[in-house]
C-alpha cells in the first residue's frame, strides 16, 4: 500500500470523486447526518465542501491509500490550529449556504450539538476522518491506513495524535485502541449522539 494526495481536478460525476465523499460522509456520521437533517443533504454539502479550500474535508487534505492500482480508502488529518478554523469556516459555510427556511432549525441543530468535540491542542496532530471503500472491508486496510498517517505524522516531528469516533462504532474504537490510543474524553449532546475523544501520545 502506498500513499497519495487527492487529485484536485479530478470530476464531480466520476466514480473515485463519489466513492471519497461517500466514505467522508460514513467516517462522519452519524453528526453530518443529524446536522443537515437527512443523508442526502449531508452528501450535497460534503461535495460542496470537497472544493472549498478553507473546508475540514477540503480535497487538498484527502490523502488516498493504494493497493497495486486500487483506491482502497483514505485519511484526513489536521493540525490542532487548522481545525479550529476550519470548523468555524465550515460552520459559517453551512448557515449561509441553507435555505432561509431551513437556517433557523440548522443553526438550533448546531447549538444542540456545539460541545460534543474538545479541540485537540494547536500542536497535535488530529484524524478528521478514515474509511475504507466497503467492497474491500476486512482484510486490514483500516489497521493499515491508520498506521501510514501515524508513521507520516511521526515522521513530520508530531509527538500527540487526536481523533473522536461515535461511541457506537465498537470495531473502530478498537482498531484505535489497538493502535495505541485511549479514551481521554466521553461526550454526549441532546440530540442523543454520543462521541469518544481518544488520544496516542508517542
Amino acid at each position: 500500500m502506498y500513499l497519495k494526495p487527492f487529485p484536485e481536478h479530478i470530476p464531480e460525476d466520476s466514480a473515485l470523486f463519489a466513492a471519497v465523499r461517500d466514505g467522508i460522509h460514513e467516517a462522519g456520521n452519524p453528526y453530518f447526518d443529524y446536522l443537515f437533517g437527512d443523508a442526502d443533504r449531508a452528501k450535497n454539502t460534503l461535495k460542496t465542501w470537497l472544493r472549498r479550500t478553507s473546508s475540514e474535508v477540503s480535497m487538498r487534505r484527502i490523502i488516498l491509500a493504494v493497493n497495486g492500482d486500487c483506491e482502497v480508502g483514505g485519511y484526513i488529518a489536521l493540525s490542532g490550529k487548522e481545525l479550529a478554523a476550519c470548523r468555524r469556516a465550515d460552520g459559517i459555510a453551512a448557515v449561509l449556504a441553507a435555505p432561509s427556511s431551513e437556517r433557523l432549525p440548522l443553526q438550533d441543530r448546531m447549538q444542540k450539538i456545539g460541545g460534543l468535540f474538545e479541540l485537540p491542542e494547536p500542536d497535535e496532530l488530529y484524524l478528521s476522518k478514515i474509511w475504507v471503500q466497503p467492497d474491500l472491508r476486512g482484510a486490514g486496510h483500516g489497521a493499515e491506513i491508520l498506521r501510514s498517517f501515524l508513521q507520516q505524522g511521526e515522521a513530520a516531528g508530531c509527538r500527540k495524535f487526536r481523533l473522536d469516533v461515535a461511541f457506537e462504532k465498537a470495531r473502530v474504537v478498537a482498531m484505535y485502541e489497538s493502535a495505541g490510543f485511549r479514551v481521554c474524553t466521553e461526550k454526549s449532546c441532546v440530540a442523543g449522539l454520543r462521541y469518544l475523544g481518544m488520544i496516542r501520545d508517542v
